[in-house]
């Protein structure tokens, strides 16, 4: 028994796989808010997100040809863009990571001196007075 259910042609998906630069638009234009919200819900972030759907309407429209109608369009697209997204997540939280490890040092957490603080209020605050008499 098969249970997998036939998708209906999408006419404008076809048009886009024959290079009809509407289609393309058109396409686009139908989904890029829905794929952005789901790129949001993943990166929390808008600049990623515009990014990530831009970079996955790109893949999805290079790779038509393996779009097999095993799902609607708009499913294979946002399982794309959702992707993408965890993809670009795991980048740079790997990046940041890395970054915090390398400067950590845990002997110097340990002997954190009170002396060093006041030392540098008051060096700051000479500072501001000689920026201070500058200024007036």
């Amino acid at each position: 028994m098969n249970l997998t259910v036939e998708i209906a042609l999408d006419e404008q998906v076809e048009l886009c796989r024959e290079g009809n630069k509407q289609a393309f638009y058109d396409v686009y234009h139908r989904y890029a808010k829905a794929m952005l919200n789901s790129s949001m819900r993943v990166l929390n972030n808008l600049a990623d997100a515009e990014d990530t759907v831009q970079e996955a309407f790109i893949d999805a429209f290079n790779s038509l040809d393996k779009f097999t109608y095993k799902s609607s369009f708009e499913a294979w697209l946002r399982r794309i863009v959702i992707n993408k997204s965890i993809s670009l997540l795991r980048k740079k939280k790997i990046q940041w990571v890395d970054a915090e490890i390398g400067n950590i040092n845990a002997s110097d957490s340990a002997e954190l001196d009170e002396d060093d603080f006041s030392a540098d209020i008051d060096r700051i605050k000479r500072a501001i007075a000689g920026l201070l008499k500058i200024i007036v």
